[in-house]
């Protein structure tokens, strides 16, 4: 019994890391586009960089290029392919260039952490995320989900806490508890 809840346990993490992963690689896409370090030409939509657009929906957008960060408000939609990311307010803080120093190469790691807030719901082809709060922090490779009834749900498992906290560099994740809220997981066996 404990290697069959070791197996499902192990298939539910992998898939959480997965859905981890695409919304990486969506924020890293979001840097290519960050206000005032985007690529002096305009971008070609060729078949091979369809899969590259990054759809957002907001009812305001709102920058500061000095400071380093632009926010989405109100009915924030974020889509890349199957990757939908839904929230109240989405903010990206990216990397400030020094004077003198040259724009950097498209695709360059420039986003340093990106915060959506309120009613945030990530969807993926494995994977769904609902909590108040996401926070994907690059210097430490993570991604945190806080709220009193955060829930990664995939498939017909899911696990729910007050934090959730994804480690996409060591393929990990620990979830928490609070006062009034434990950690909850469901685990649906195979029929073997």
């Amino acid at each position: 019994m404990k290697i069959l809840q070791f197996k499902l346990t192990r298939c539910l993490v992998l898939s959480f890391l997965s859905g981890a992963f695409l919304f990486e690689a969506l924020l890293i896409t979001l840097l290519i586009t960050s206000p005032g370090h985007a690529d002096d030409k305009l971008p070609v939509h060729s078949e091979k960089n369809k899969s590259r657009i990054i759809h957002i929906d907001a009812d305001r957008l709102i920058s500061n290029i000095e400071d380093g960060w632009a926010q989405f408000t109100g009915n924030v939609c974020v889509t890349r392919e199957s990757l939908i990311i839904k929230s109240d307010s989405l903010k990206i803080y990216y990397k400030k260039l020094i004077k003198g120093q040259n724009k950097p190469a498209t695709g360059q790691e420039l986003v340093e952490k990106i915060i959506a807030t309120g009613n945030v719901h990530i969807k993926s082809d494995e994977l769904v995320a609902i909590s108040h709060q996401a926070i994907y922090t690059k210097e430490t490779g993570t991604i945190i989900l806080s709220g009193h009834d955060s829930k990664v749900i995939s498939g017909n498992n899911s696990i729910a806490g007050s934090q959730i906290i994804l480690y996409m560099d060591e393929k990990g994740i620990k979830v928490t508890g609070s006062s009034t809220k434990r950690v909850e997981a469901e685990f649906q066996g195979s029929k073997e």
